[in-house]
């Protein structure tokens, strides 16, 4: 019952955390529970918009006439935004991106007593800056920061 003063734009948001690989076990994550993220797509959509969320791992149930797309990394995420950004009126960043990727992720489960005793060596690289993109498109889509928050 309240005003549609969204309808007819099509709002892309991201919402939850990204995970990055170690191995085939194991990833580096934020702690992100997404509900800042759903609860803005909810908003959204009551607001008349059509909304396409791209989310990593959460518990949430999608809200309902919420198109979700589900991710892992930060290049899914990245790869999936850059695909629907041109098409969206607002984009809103919500997401826990994580900001580094394992660069020599193991084909093999890390075992606990590694190659020579040691601790496992990991090297990093940056993951792509996904607002710092969307904000240098030619078109102009609104650019939405929110810090994390911890809801």
């Amino acid at each position: 019952f309240q005003p549609k003063v969204l309808a007819g734009r099509h709002v892309l948001l991201t919402a939850g955390p990204t995970s990055e690989p170690v191995d085939p076990v194991r990833v580096l994550t934020n702690r992100s529970s997404g509900k800042t993220g759903y609860a803005i797509a909810r908003a959204a959509r009551e607001a008349g918009a059509r909304v396409t969320m791209i989310s990593g791992a959460t518990a949430l149930t999608v809200p309902r006439g919420v198109t979700a797309l589900q991710v892992m990394t930060a290049r899914q995420m990245h790869d999936a935004v850059m695909a629907s950004a041109m098409d969206a009126d607002v984009f809103i960043g919500v997401a826990a991106v994580a900001d580094w990727r394992v660069k020599n992720v193991s084909d093999h489960k890390i075992k606990k007593t590694s190659e020579g005793g040691g601790q496992p060596h990991m090297e990093f690289e940056p993951n792509p800056d996904i607002l710092a993109e969307v904000a240098r498109l030619p078109k102009d889509v609104l650019v939405e920061v929110e810090a994390i928050a911890y809801v």
